[in-house]
């Protein structure tokens, strides 16, 4: 019965990370689809107040531009959860003809930019905007909350090599 439990916590634990890989959502729905079901999966006791928008249509975005995005709002939601004590987050997605804009955006602690000690998640996400040829602004002040834009091109270029996405000359 042990063998049993162990063996089915297991697969669970499998399957959960099997979808933190690649999100079966963002491959048959896409981006916007995904992300939402995201903030479906974090919400719950403790966790601020989540108000999701979207504008545009989603259809159409490069696999990988998708993925990278899902990833950067992903990483954004938890740190908004984990380090801001907000009380309420809004996660905002707006796709344009040629762009596609993700705002993650707290009301919690704020932080001054200038000064954070800056981690892996922090790394992690600079290189993926790096990698998708995104731009990013943070605006954060101490009290005030923190809100995170990130701006991609649409247009037919693909995203960065790996080397690329390092490269301080990218």
């Amino acid at each position: 019965s042990k063998v049993k439990d162990l063996l089915n916590d297991t697969i669970a634990e499998t399957r959960q990370i099997s979808r933190n890989l690649q999100p079966g959502s963002l491959h048959q729905f896409g981006l916007m689809k995904a992300v939402s079901d995201l903030i479906v999966r974090v919400r719950g006791d403790g966790v601020p107040t989540i108000d999701f928008q979207h504008f545009g249509e989603f259809e159409g975005i490069d696999h990988t531009v998708a993925l990278n995005c899902y990833r950067i709002v992903q990483e954004l939601l938890q740190n908004s959860i984990k380090h801001a004590k907000a009380t309420e987050i809004l996660v905002q997605l707006t796709r344009t003809e040629n762009e596609l804009a993700l705002l993650v955006e707290d009301n919690g602690l704020g932080y001054d930019p200038e000064t954070v000690t800056k981690g892996m998640g922090t790394d992690n996400l600079s290189q993926r905007v790096q990698f998708i040829r995104g731009d990013i602004s943070i605006q954060s002040a101490k009290g005030q909350g923190t809100s995170t834009m990130v701006t991609v091109s649409l247009d037919s270029r693909p995203p960065a090599t790996p080397a690329q996405a390092l490269s301080p000359t990218s």
